[in-house]
Parts: structure tokens; C-alpha cells; sequence
């Protein structure tokens, strides 16, 4: 999806926040906005996530609160481009960034979610692991549709309407024995509701 923020790669504005903190500088959030195009709560979403991960720290408090690179996103910082294009969300961690976006954001599309989701200078989700937890949440109940997608048009937007903590809906898959010599299961686990 061309210019999408799922691709593999940062957001343009994310790549504009990290190439005004490279210069060494530390930038309020609205430097940052005015550097990056993007909204304020993204920047803020964005910074702060680099910070948990440790690639910049915060200075001051309030609205003198500045933000600047640590030792560790000032070495990631001297490499060409400090996302790896084409790496994946590890194992596992997709699905905690994608759920925590979700129970903050009061509705989202696909793109909004995965924008929201990307945890820091090095992680990407791709579009088709976003699509597929969205998926999940849908047929479990867990989301409304408030607009289906319009061919050529807008795309759906969700609502997560059953928030039941910290940590994401996990699908399950059922464990089965296929025996192609008997043409039949031969193994069924039972399930529990």
C-alpha cells in the first residue's frame, strides 16, 4: 500500500522527527509537530514510545518539556537510516503494540491503527499481520465497524467496544491429527468454552 504508515518503513513524519532530533538538538513537542507535519498527540505517541525504548529521554516538565536522543538512539542515529526497511515487529509484540493503540484511540482505520502501533525506530508491522489481528478482534467481538470501506473511497473505520485489559485477544489454533490414509481426523481435542 503506497504511502501507507504499515509499510515497512517509518511514516514520513516519523522520519522527520527522527532527522531533527539527529541534529544533536533537544525539541519540544511542537518543534516536532512543525518539523514533522504530523498532529500532536502522534508526535507525543511517537517520542514517548521512543522513550520507553530507551532512544531518547525527556527534559523539563510541562510546556518547557524537551525531548533529545539517548547514547543508544545517538549510536542507532549514525547509521544511514535507523529503521530497518523490510524487518518485521519481533515475535509476539505486534499484537501488544496493535492492542494498546486500540483501547487508546476512540476509532481507527487499519492505517491509523498500525501508525499508532509502531513502537520505535526499528519496528515496523506489516500490513498484513495489522489486517489479520483486526480480523481476529472482529470475529470475536471484540470491535464495531462504524464505516465499512468504500471501494476507491475511505477506508473502514473501527471501534474497540470490548476493552478487557493490558493484554491482547489471542487466537487459538485447535491441535487436530489428519491421517490421510483413513481420510479422516483421528485426533479432535475438546473444547472448553
Amino acid at each position: 500500500m503506497k504511502g501507507s504508515p504499515i509499510a515497512n518503513r517509518p511514516t514520513d513524519g516519523q522520519a522527520r522527527i527522527w532527522q531533527a532530533l539527529k541534529t544533536g538538538r533537544s525539541l519540544t513537542t511542537i518543534e516536532m509537530v512543525d518539523a514533522s507535519g504530523m498532529s500532536r498527540p502522534s508526535v507525543q505517541w511517537v517520542v514517548r514510545s521512543w522513550v520507553i525504548q530507551g532512544f531518547a529521554l525527556t527534559e523539563g516538565a510541562g510546556n518547557q518539556q524537551r525531548y533529545r536522543l539517548t547514547p543508544e538512539g545517538v549510536a542507532l542515529a549514525e547509521t544511514p537510516m535507523p529503521y530497518k526497511v523490510g524487518s518485521a515487529h519481533p515475535a509476539g509484540r505486534a499484537a501488544q503494540h496493535l492492542w494498546t493503540a486500540a483501547r487508546m484511540l476512540p476509532d481507527w482505520t487499519v492505517d491509523e491503527l498500525a501508525a499508532h502501533a509502531i513502537a520505535g525506530p526499528v519496528d515496523a508491522i506489516p500490513e498484513a499481520e495489522v489486517r489479520n489481528f483486526v480480523n481476529i478482534l472482529a470475529r470475536a467481538g471484540y470491535i464495531k465497524v462504524l464505516r465499512k470501506a468504500r471501494p476507491g473511497g475511505s477506508a473502514a473505520r473501527y471501534r474497540l467496544i470490548r476493552n478487557t485489559g493490558p493484554q491482547p485477544p489471542t487466537e487459538r489454533r485447535i491441535r487436530v491429527v489428519w491421517d490421510p490414509n483413513l481420510g479422516e481426523l483421528t485426533h479432535v481435542p475438546e473444547v472448553s468454552a
